[in-house]
């Protein structure tokens, strides 16, 4: 089973693989997406997703490294929405988290 997923992500990423002649970041670019694959929930798409998603809105390059950090954190996907919660309750000035 995990060769089957290994193998998934081998060829799912290296669609998206960056081309170290053209990439001045290559290294990095491969050091990011190893941190997100070998993460105990890269096997769920809707992690995956999720993360993806608020990497996109969020992070910039000066930022990714430690945004991904922030966020591989979460162990599960309950604490992955506790943290964009957390960060849309911050950005749009909420103050709604922690009341019953």
């Amino acid at each position: 089973m995990d060769i089957e997923k290994n193998s998934y992500r081998g060829d799912h990423i290296a669609h998206y693989k960056p081309h170290p002649n053209t990439n001045p970041n290559y290294s990095s670019v491969w050091r990011q997406l190893d941190s997100i694959s070998s993460h105990v929930m890269a096997s769920s798409p809707l992690f995956i997703a999720t993360l993806c998603n608020e990497l996109k809105v969020q992070a910039d390059f000066e930022s990714l490294d430690a945004v991904i950090k922030q966020y591989l954190q979460a162990s599960d996907l309950p604490r992955l929405y506790r943290l964009i919660l957390s960060r849309w309750a911050s950005d749009y000035g909420w103050d709604i988290l922690g009341r019953s």
